[in-house]
């Protein structure tokens, strides 16, 4: 009978202890990519490593159970397992052999169909996903951190002395989008600007004459009230920034006040008015983080395409 034979099979598994093996691979396979991850990080390695590691692991599952099924580990080592015998009849040819044999054959097959076919979906995804990746590239531009030079402040002033600084940004910006293009897990037609408080000041000028990026994030900016040389200023720069663009500001903002700087610098901004918004909250100069989590990732998952 069809259950009969099925409780045999199921019987001849256990006896075997394959399921007891699968269960311990998957022990020592979640174990594996819980230190593995770390450990690529840590020393630098590929980024193929744990691609290769969790499909080792995933064609070890099949073969886990190929060696529980023909091996037993016993007192005297590793010996080969015995087919099942009834009780009652010593010496007799094993119990539904031919249909424990079929069983186990095709659940086998199975599990390696499924290992393979997992493991040509992970490379797959990664191939097909790569231009997907979130990746953020923080610029230490000209004047900042370990590149200080006399420029003191972040303040727009009427000199050929800014002037040649705001160019060297400009600059910083587009060799900074050389190296993207020259990396292969990145896809350089999906690229954001995003600039918070200075950068957001100095967005529109910046994302204007690079058309590399496909839109902006401009967080806590606005028009500065200082006077520069007309080359230098965003107010010149924003209406040729035609790019979708989002602004998210603090109504009661101090650098940048709502009325004289943010509304006309959104005003300024060359998108159509369905390809920039301008959200504010009731926050002062940069609004938290889980206030325009939201806004930001569905702005870029609008333009962008969502990370997956």
């Amino acid at each position: 009978m069809p259950g009969a034979n099925f409780s045999e099979w199921y019987q001849e598994l256990r006896r075997r202890r394959v399921f007891r093996t699968l269960i311990a691979w998957a022990l020592a396979s979640f174990a594996v990519l819980q230190v593995i991850e770390p450990v690529i990080h840590a020393y630098h390695l590929p980024e193929w490593t744990l691609t290769v590691v969790v499909s080792l692991l995933g064609l070890g599952f099949p073969v886990a159970a190929v060696l529980a099924w023909v091996f037993d580990l016993t007192s005297r080592g590793i010996t080969r397992t015995q087919p099942l015998r009834p009780a009652d009849e010593p010496g007799a040819a094993p119990v539904a052999q031919v249909v424990v044999r079929r069983r186990t054959i095709a659940m086998l097959t199975v599990l390696v169909v499924v290992a393979v076919a997992g493991t040509g979906w992970l490379f797959h995804r990664q191939s097909r996903a790569r231009w997907a990746i979130e990746e953020v590239l923080p610029q230490v531009v000209k004047s900042t951190f370990e590149r200080g030079d006399a420029l003191t402040t972040d303040h727009p002033a009427p000199t050929a002395f800014y002037r040649d600084h705001v160019l060297q940004w400009s600059g910083d910006l587009g060799r900074s989008l050389d190296w993207v293009e020259t990396r292969s897990d990145l896809d350089a037609s999906h690229i954001a600007f995003y600039g918070l408080s200075w950068g957001a000041e100095l967005g529109p000028l910046l994302a204007a004459v690079e058309d590399r990026i496909k839109t902006g994030v401009l967080v806590g900016g606005g028009l500065g009230l200082q006077q520069c040389p007309p080359e230098a200023d965003p107010f010149n720069f924003a209406p040729h920034l035609k790019r979708p663009v989002l602004m998210v500001n603090g109504r009661h903002d101090f650098f940048f006040p709502y009325d004289t700087t943010q509304a006309p610098l959104f005003k300024l901004l060359g998108a159509t008015a369905d390809q920039k918004r301008h959200v504010v909250f009731e926050t002062g100069h940069v609004p938290p983080a889980n206030l325009m989590a939201r806004e930001v990732l569905d702005w870029l998952d609008r333009y962008l395409g969502p990370v997956r």
